[in-house]
């Protein structure tokens, strides 16, 4: 009896020994999993710098300068700013009409080629507009901008969605920063540009800035040669599968989105309406927007980590909340520091949603078929940057431009509760 007890209790340390070991050996296995996964995460960031984060900027600039010169040369060729409004737009409905071509092109072609070609569209379309000053080439020129900036956004998200996962949000968000900062650089330039060259030669030289880009973009089969498949089915099939399968994803974060994206459009165009009519040059508008960016860029890093770590909501909610109420205190402005203060709200609001769109296409869309879905998500946040100056164009033709800035800021208050309360959190 007492060999069998001594037989069972050997037997019994035996197996915790074992335990203990398996135990130590999974929690080592793990560590090292975790360790591995971070050096990868590290090393894919690193990696999208020359591919993304350097073109976001030379590209961000050009875009900078030109959403400055834009509606304050349409305010000059047609003297009002009903219709320079309808002009600007032109820029989103390019944009808005690329969205889904782009998926398919993407999804055919091969991200770094899809890339190239937007690039080429929009420096070339920046170059034709600052050559010839009429209004209809310059409505013409702002659609095919768009068009040539929507497709290299397409590409960008499908890269960065394909290459990243655990810090997607801080890999979205230095994306946004990386804008921010060639937003910030680009108008302060372009308003002194535009003040001692004028506005063609201005475009000109934006053009040239977004064309540089092409430099950096042969490090996109350097860095990742297969960012999304290429497909040869019927691409209509396609989308249509996706707006079936996401359709409440669509109805809800989606029509959010279309209100900060209505918001941020809105915002580049009333602001230098508004300086203009208080009695501010360009370069001063220019100088505002270039401070109220440097705030933004001040903000995207932490903005990445809260999303990482918290969640989406916890950035997108205030988001749209704070950008929306800077609309309501336009109004209020009356001179060049007023003006800059309600810009800097404005400019608290963007930051908090830095790369928010981006980051939450990213989370929703699907691993097998990547582009489509990124395709029709621009499609969809497209509509409200699209959106935007046509409701400023519309409300400020039938009323004044203080009250199409306070309808803004009511749609900017209903998007935010609509994303508090209807929106899932896709961290």
């Amino acid at each position: 009896m007492r060999k069998q007890e001594t037989d069972i209790r050997n037997q019994t340390t035996l197996v915790q020994d074992s335990s203990r070991k398996n135990s130590a050996g999974d929690c080592h296995r793990a560590i090292q999993k975790s360790e591995g996964e971070s050096e990868k995460s590290k090393s894919i960031i690193k990696v999208l710098i020359l591919p993304i984060y350097l073109p976001s900027i030379l590209m961000s600039i050009g875009t900078g300068m030109i959403l400055l010169v834009i509606p304050l040369l349409a305010a000059e060729l047609t003297g009002e700013y009903a219709t320079a409004s309808l002009i600007f737009a032109m820029f989103g409905a390019g944009t808005l009409a690329s969205d889904l071509p782009s998926g398919v092109l993407v999804s055919r072609l091969g991200i770094k080629p899809a890339m190239m070609m937007g690039i080429i569209f929009s420096a070339t379309s920046a170059i034709v507009a600052g050559l010839i000053g009429t209004a209809f080439i310059l409505g013409l020129a702002g659609f095919f901008l768009g068009a040539g900036r929507g497709l290299v956004m397409i590409c960008r998200m499908t890269y960065i969605a394909d290459a990243t996962d655990t810090e997607r949000g801080k890999a979205m968000a230095t994306v946004g920063g990386m804008m921010r900062v060639g937003m910030l650089t680009g108008p302060v330039l372009g308003g002194y540009l535009a003040r001692s060259f004028g506005f063609g030669t201005t475009l000109v030289i934006a053009g040239i800035f977004t064309g540089s880009s092409l430099l950096f973009v042969s490090y996109l089969a350097a860095s990742r040669k297969s960012a999304t498949a290429i497909h040869h089915g019927n691409p209509f099939k396609a989308i249509g599968s996706i707006l079936v399968r996401y359709r409440q994803v669509f109805l809800t974060a989606g029509s959010a989105l279309i209100g900060l994206q209505l918001l941020r459009a809105a915002r580049i165009v009333i602001v230098p309406f508004w300086g203009n009519s208080i009695g501010l040059d360009v370069a001063q508008i220019g100088l505002i927007t270039g401070i109220s960016m440097g705030l933004e860029l001040a903000m995207f890093y932490p903005v990445g980590v809260v999303m990482d770590r918290y969640g989406r909501k916890w950035t997108a909610v205030p988001c749209i909340a704070i950008l929306g109420l800077s609309f309501a205190l336009i109004p209020l402005s009356y001179d060049f520091t007023s003006l800059l203060l309600v810009v800097l709200v404005a400019g608290l609001g963007n930051g908090l949603g830095s790369g928010i769109f981006l980051t939450l296409g990213a989370d929703f869309s699907p691993a097998d078929d990547r582009s489509s879905f990124m395709g029709v998500w621009r499609l969809i946040g497209d509509s409200g940057h699209t959106s935007g100056p046509f409701l400023i164009g519309l409300l400020t033709g039938v009323f004044t431009l203080a009250m199409a800035s306070l309808v803004t800021a009511g749609i900017g208050l209903c998007s935010a509760a609509m994303m508090l309360f209807l929106v899932k959190e896709s961290r």
